[in-house]
């Protein structure tokens, strides 16, 4: 872009300025634009000329300064997830880590397993939750009264036994 320095703030909705090297604005999208930027689904511009420097066409913006065109697309913010998992009405995630070891123990045929192991066993059978690998391995040492970090936990659960170095196994009342 040359000796041109070009600034876009579209995507919060502000302004867009070009700033040359000594930090002076050249270009500054007036208000109606900027209602432009923020909305485009409710704002509907065919085709604007000002001066012809800035031109909005559908989605697009061209801002021209001298020889530079800066072409900006405009499209919808897409909805972000919460980052949260969606579990069924009353069902928590140490249901989910109690019912990963169980299936761990049923197929594999061995009572001491990992964190990781589980979370892989949760991952396969319920693809479509956003499970948190550090909230999961939180959930597995909440479920070991013997673990050294389980008094740092306000929810707690007496599922499995810790055995050392990452290694768990369900406790004998909890195998059915």
């Amino acid at each position: 872009m040359g000796n041109f320095q070009a600034r876009t703030l579209a995507r919060e909705g502000r302004f867009v300025s070009f700033y040359p090297c000594n930090k002076k604005p050249i270009c500054v999208i007036p208000d109606p634009f900027r209602q432009l930027v923020a909305a485009p689904r409710q704002v509907e511009v065919v085709a604007t000329t000002v001066d012809n420097i800035i031109r909005a066409e559908g989605n697009s913006l061209v801002l021209k300064v001298g020889e530079y065109l800066l072409t900006l697309i405009i499209e919808r913010r897409q909805p972000k997830s919460s980052g949260r998992i969606q579990l069924g009405a009353g069902q928590t995630l140490f249901d989910l880590v109690l019912d990963a070891a169980r299936s761990f123990v049923k197929n594999f045929g061995e009572n001491e397993f990992t964190a990781a192991a589980l979370y892989h066993v949760a991952k396969e059978r319920h693809p479509e939750l956003d499970i948190r690998r550090n909230s999961w391995n939180s959930h597995v040492m909440s479920s070991a009264p013997n673990h050294p970090s389980y008094r740092h936990y306000t929810s707690h659960r007496s599922y499995f036994r810790y055995h050392g170095r990452g290694k768990y196994s369900l406790e004998p009342n909890i195998n059915s």
